[in-house]
């Protein structure tokens, strides 16, 4: 939704009507796809353990803000030195490199699971095969 913003915010460019729905649909796009990261992100933060959510919940808005104010300043970098259309591909590109690193972090989950999945299934038949020697026969 992020990325989707950032080619219709580019459209804001443009004068007139087009120009100003352009600018009002981007930034509803933009706020609807940012605050449901944050959710999401959050959701996961308290599928955890109670006695670790205070702590990453505090480092996860702390990395929000200041992930806010980089992106501020940023962003008042490309509009001094692009224009609009600098701005709109500096927020093309931030998205496509946040959702490069999610791809990357999500195949790295499943290969890891996929192996350790393997590793158990070998493991329990080796047991198997051995007679199970950690379970007592009854005499």
């Amino acid at each position: 939704m992020v990325g989707a913003s950032a080619a219709v915010l580019a459209l804001g460019g443009l004068d007139g009507a087009v120009g100003v729905a352009a600018l009002v649909v981007g930034t509803l796009l933009l706020d609807v796809g940012t605050r449901s990261g944050m959710v999401a992100n959050q959701v996961r933060i308290h599928a955890l353990r109670a006695e670790v959510r205070s702590r990453l919940t505090t480092a996860y808005m702390t990395c929000a803000y200041l992930g806010g104010a980089v992106g501020s300043w940023l962003g008042m970098r490309a509009y001094g030195r692009f224009g609009w259309p600098g701005v709109c591909v500096l927020v093309a590109a931030l998205t496509a490199v946040a959702l490069t690193r999610h791809l990357s972090a999500t195949r790295r989950r499943s290969a890891t699971r996929r192996t350790a999945g393997r590793f158990r299934r070998s493991a329990a038949s080796a047991a198997g095969a051995a007679g199970r020697p950690w379970q007592h026969e009854p005499p």
